[in-house]
């Protein structure tokens, strides 16, 4: 049996804190299964130390394509979707490994990643439970308990991101075949999985922690603001233009994110965003 080869995805940008670049980094490298190969995908300008600590790697064959800010076609501004879109055209992998620049991957993340690929080949999208922390990774937050099989998986992902993210592993030619992250200004991760859910792709989530999450006060920040609002808007257009929400899906998920957030006081909004809006 032929092995399978992988490569982490990791994006960076100017507003990513040094520290935690390497945290994530070194994640990477402290694999029991090392990757074939790591692609970090730099959208525009970043810091002198930003770059060292990515440099910091090189000797351990990390492969960084830069994305100037100037080139970018987003929408918003916004270059998370096509740095990550060019890290998939840039890899040579058959899975792509996603890991956000501040989340941790547990050390057995691969290893258990791959006993479990080797023995379901046709499994296209792949992700896990994560445990979600404070910033400085001191505070256990919540585990994020995701569903396990795919008929729980597509049913919920009429409703919610039946995905962690930063968890997902995905076959990298399929992912071409459906075009790649849409150019949205939010949910990019969830865009992406309903194309595979929309074509009924086999997909599965491990029952197991497989990735520290930074969570906290910072996203609730992030995430109220107007430019996420209109990604919000964005995103959930993308699901009904390619018919994965139906109407009522599309009007229930546009009406339900935008009041809750214009609405709500910051401490409820922090509660009911935990609870039921993460993606």
């Amino acid at each position: 049996m032929s092995k399978i080869s992988y490569g982490f995805l990791i994006p960076i940008y100017k507003n990513d804190k040094p520290n935690i670049v390497y945290q994530a980094l070194e994640s990477v490298f402290n694999q029991t299964h090392l990757p074939n190969e790591v692609i970090v995908v730099i959208e525009g300008e970043i810091s002198k130390s930003l770059l060292e600590v990515i440099n910091s790697f090189k000797n351990k064959k990390i492969n960084y394509r830069k994305l100037k800010i100037e080139k970018q076609i987003g929408p918003l501004g916004f270059g998370l979707p096509a740095s990550l879109n060019l890290g998939i055209i840039n890899s040579q992998s058959d899975y792509i490994v996603r890991l956000d620049s501040d989340d941790i991957s547990i050390n057995t993340r691969l290893e258990i990643i791959n006993s479990y690929l080797q023995n379901n080949r046709k499994i296209e999208l792949l992700g896990s439970n994560i445990i979600e922390y404070d910033e400085n990774l001191e505070t256990k937050l919540k585990e994020r308990v995701v569903p396990e099989q795919a008929n729980d998986i597509f049913k919920k992902g009429k409703f919610l991101n039946p995905f962690n993210g930063p968890s997902v592993v995905f076959k990298r030619t399929t992912a071409l075949k459906l075009g790649g992250y849409p150019l949205v200004g939010s949910n990019e991760d969830y865009c992406l999985w309903a194309s595979f859910m929309k074509y009924k792709l086999p997909c599965y989530n491990i029952q197991q922690n497989l990735v520290k999450m930074r969570a906290g006060d910072e996203i609730i920040k992030r995430r109220n603001s107007i430019r996420y609002i209109k990604g919000e808007i964005q995103s959930m257009k993308y699901l009904y233009g390619i018919e994965y929400f139906n109407i009522f899906n599309f009007i229930f998920q546009l009406t339900g994110r935008i009041l809750i957030r214009v609405l709500l006081p910051t401490k409820i909004l922090k509660k009911v965003y935990f609870k039921y809006l993460r993606t």
